[in-house]
């Protein structure tokens, strides 16, 4: 298999020749941010929402961002073309950089997009259901993308057997999985839970299209909400949508239902058109 071809702080190199620093704070101490897209039919989905997301993040944790939006965009579509791969996800980090001693980099930020091989979309296969637990263990930072997982792994090694992890707030609503946002129908409702959480790419594409079918509506949703709900369901980039036969001692349909049948194949569709306009959930700005 190809090694794949990487961007590591101005260069393309072979992943093998990568080299992070010891004293990166990155590694040393979590100072990180981390963005994950992938391609469809080798264009990359929606990677401007991407970028757009990892310079908030920088803003917030005042972590300066290399490159102009234009400059990413040609560094992504090159690591498209180096790598043969038919789909590939490709993971961007961006640290604070080396500091060989205390909390200040003695340099720029380091920089590394990693390419990898994924399995092409294929919308007939059949979905199979996920199995939930929650935790009310806390997330640093929950609006901006960071390295920090501890949570959620620490989360899954509590609850062995499950699929994936729902975080709870301090109020015990529901916010989102560990890699995924939450939503669910409740009828002919898509339910959108609102509260501390990370603004998602995915979730906002099948917001957009379901609008067009259902009554979407966003608002705070409590745990005990959960036993009510017709089709509770995970979406990200590397899941696309993924239903939920069970979260905690809730349990749903087995199968998928209607909507989100109907929902894959909207996004199946829009996907297919090649034809991706800019978010309205992320607006109009531009990093030239």
């Amino acid at each position: 298999m190809q090694e794949p071809i990487c961007f590591f702080n101005g260069d393309f190199l072979p992943k093998s020749q990568v080299r992070l620093s010891i004293d990166d704070l990155g590694f040393s101490r979590g100072y990180a941010l981390f963005e994950h897209c992938r391609t469809y039919q080798r264009r990359i989905f929606h990677l401007q929402e991407h970028l757009m997301r990892l310079y908030e993040g920088g803003k917030a944790l005042y972590l300066p961002i290399p490159y102009t939006q234009k400059q990413w965009i040609s560094i992504c579509d090159e690591l498209v073309r180096l790598n043969a791969y038919a789909e590939m996800g490709i993971k961007i980090y961006v640290t604070l950089g080396v500091a060989s001693t205390g909390y200040f980099p003695s340099s720029g930020p380091t920089v590394l997009c990693y390419p990898y091989p994924l399995k092409a979309a294929s919308f007939a296969d059949p979905l199979s259901c996920l199995k939930i637990k929650t935790t009310s263990l806390a997330r640093s930072f929950p609006f901006c993308k960071t390295t920090f997982y501890v949570p959620g792994i620490l989360a899954r090694s509590m609850h062995q057997g499950c699929d994936e992890i729902l975080f709870l707030d301090e109020h015990h609503q529901v916010l989102e999985s560990t890699i995924s946002s939450f939503l669910s129908f409740k009828g002919s409702t898509l339910i959108v839970p609102q509260g501390p959480l990370l603004k998602s790419i995915t979730q906002e594409v099948l917001v957009e299209l379901a609008s067009k079918d259902f009554k979407i509506e966003r608002r705070p949703m409590a745990y005990s909400e959960l036993g009510s709900l017709t089709a509770p369901f995970l979406a990200s980039s590397s899941r696309e949508i993924a239903p939920i036969s069970s979260i905690d001692d809730f349990s749903y349909a087995s199968m998928p239902c209607d909507e989100i049948l109907h929902l894959r194949k909207l996004l199946q569709e829009y996907i297919e058109k090649q034809n991706w306009p800019l978010l309205e959930a992320f607006g109009q700005e531009s990093f030239v």
